[in-house]
């Protein structure tokens, strides 16, 4: 199956906006026909580029992480599940910093520089990643998660979360739809994990601002949950970032309880 391939028509500034008070100049351009997506380090001497690719995958502890001798690039979920989500092949990502900028723990950010940038068509396509036949995948610890793939007659990243039928569209639906259901979705983390989590250095600079605290019954957060279901969709949010590090469109329906980091 094939697609159209997609960039952006300008550059534009993915900084200013950091939770850490840093001032940021993260640059977003477009790239030709069959670049693919390239994160560029662009505070390092050597400016060494990574490709979001399931060979490059790192850390999964808390967030997807990817990496490419010893330079290391953490939380490409959202920005990912962005350009995923308006169909961006071909893009260039200059950082200045291990991490894009969190924003608020959503991709409404990153919803907003695609929008600004403005996508833009080639005459290229791209072919696309279908399955088979139905593929589940299941990870036995105390937060017991399994992820099922199934063949999908279009070029199609149809995800639903849980049981709550929350679930991203066909394609021709998809972008509205992210931009409105799914990109608005905050992270959020356990009371009890935040301990732990602070020990293990996996959460520097995190506060209410960028992230959604649950204890007990209580939820711990700046605004109120902006969905019943915000958490789901979170989930969905990630798994369509994850997608990405297939390295071609997906076409396929995805079904996940309790989805982890790279599926």
């Amino acid at each position: 199956m094939l697609k159209q391939q997609q960039t952006i028509k300008r550059r534009v500034i993915l900084g200013h906006w950091h939770p850490h008070g840093i001032q940021r100049h993260d640059d977003v351009e477009p790239a030709p026909v069959d670049h693919g997506i390239k994160f560029v380090r662009v505070d390092l001497d050597s400016k060494p580029e990574i490709e979001p690719h399931i060979r490059n995958i790192g850390d999964t502890t808390r967030w997807t992480t990817i990496g490419t001798n010893g330079t290391v690039i953490h939380t490409v979920e959202h920005v990912l599940a962005t350009l995923n989500g308006y169909g961006i092949d071909n893009l260039i990502i200059e950082l200045d910093a291990n991490e894009p900028p969190v924003g608020d723990g959503s991709a409404l950010p990153y919803v907003k520089l695609v929008k600004q940038a403005a996508s833009s068509r080639r005459k290229a396509s791209a072919r696309s990643f279908g399955r088979r036949k139905r593929y589940t995948s299941r990870w036995a610890t105390r937060w017991r998660w399994w992820c099922r793939a199934t063949r999908c007659g279009s070029v199609a990243r149809s995800i639903t979360a849980s049981r709550t039928g929350c679930a991203v569209p066909e394609p021709r639906h998809r972008a509205g739809h992210v931009e409105t259901q799914i990109s608005p979705a905050r992270t959020f983390a356990l009371y009890e994990e935040v301990q732990y989590l602070i020990d293990h250095g996996l959460i520097k600079g995190g506060s209410l601002e960028n992230a959604v605290l649950i204890r007990n019954e209580t939820i711990l957060a700046t605004e109120p949950l902006r969905f019943r279901d915000e958490f789901v969709r979170h989930k969905i949010l990630d798994v369509l970032g994850d997608i990405v590090l297939l390295g071609r469109p997906l076409a396929a329906h995805i079904i996940t309880i309790r989805a982890r980091p790279f599926l």
